[in-house]
């Protein structure tokens, strides 16, 4: 199985890079090139040995790969490198934010429904044991009273502001809670770099916390009880969320299903664009 990572900038792609070049799980799979938006991230891949050929257009491996990752830093960049592959009927995993443009991401998905194109991807967030856990809690106890999740927030870079980090709290919230988000209400406090949101599923609320710091946490409250999960507990978990992320993109070729549905895959994007609309404006968003 031949496939090429399209941006290079960030931890994923040195870490995909790695682990298809080094870990015998990977052993029937080649990756034959990369493109990068920096210099870093391909000097990064290529010097390790993961990988040697750079190609100077994201598109150069149309006709080439079975699939491709993409993992360029700002999500903008994403639909420039996907787009082509996706309407060529390639299998793309995409990286989180799956999308900024809320319109980009829906063009993506029409086109993918289109040509049969499968897609994964997203936050890695959603494969952490403790929010499985969080999710089966409520799935044995019902009844819940209200939630809170917590995770860090980067508000100015070069990679889409404050995109750029955001979809690993809403990543968070689905996969505990579930896709049933109904609106947001967001506060924005520039000078503490922070973002509060109220996600309103109709029976309950769940508060989101975006601070300037490294946790990721999430806790529920129900009739019957309460947990609070950590949802990444050291490095450990981030190495084996990589494994996790490459498994769903060769398990989803191999067996010709997507593991979420596409409207899934966009879902992250609309509640991020509702709450950056919301702090905005400081009105409640219907998503």
């Amino acid at each position: 199985m031949k496939v090429a990572i399209l941006g290079c900038e960030n931890s994923h792609a040195w870490a995909f890079a790695d682990l298809i070049k080094n870990n015998e799980k990977y052993k029937d799979v080649e990756l034959v090139g990369i493109f990068g938006y920096d210099d870093i991230g391909i000097k990064k891949i290529t010097e390790e040995g993961n990988c040697d050929y750079v190609a100077n257009d994201p598109h150069e491996f149309l006709g080439k790969v079975d699939a491709i990752i993409c993992t360029a830093r700002h999500g903008d960049n994403h639909f420039e490198c996907a787009m082509p592959y996706i309407k060529a009927g390639i299998p793309c995993f995409i990286d989180k934010p799956f999308t900024v443009d809320l319109n980009k991401g829906i063009e993506m998905i029409e086109e993918a429904k289109k040509s049969g194109a499968l897609l994964c991807g997203g936050s890695m967030l959603k494969f952490m044991p403790g929010l499985k856990e969080a999710a089966e809690y409520i799935k044995e106890n019902g009844n819940v009273i209200s939630g809170n999740v917590s995770a860090p927030i980067n508000l100015h870079n070069e990679y889409g502001g404050f995109f750029f980090y955001t979809q690993h709290l809403v990543e968070m919230m689905l996969t505990a809670f579930g896709d049933g988000v109904k609106s947001v209400l967001a506060r924005l406090d520039e000078e503490k770099s922070k973002i509060t949101v109220i996600a309103n599923y109709g029976d309950f609320d769940v508060t989101g916390h975006y601070y300037n710091y490294s946790n990721y946490t999430c806790d529920v409250v129900t009739h019957s009880g309460t947990i609070h999960a950590e949802c990444i507990s050291g490095k450990d978990d981030i190495e084996f969320a990589y494994e996790l992320e490459l498994d769903e993109l060769f398990n989803m070729i191999k067996s010709g299903k997507m593991q979420e549905s596409y409207e899934r895959l966009l879902l992250p994007v609309r509640v991020l664009n509702a709450i950056y609309e919301s702090c905005k404006t400081g009105k409640e968003v219907k998503i």
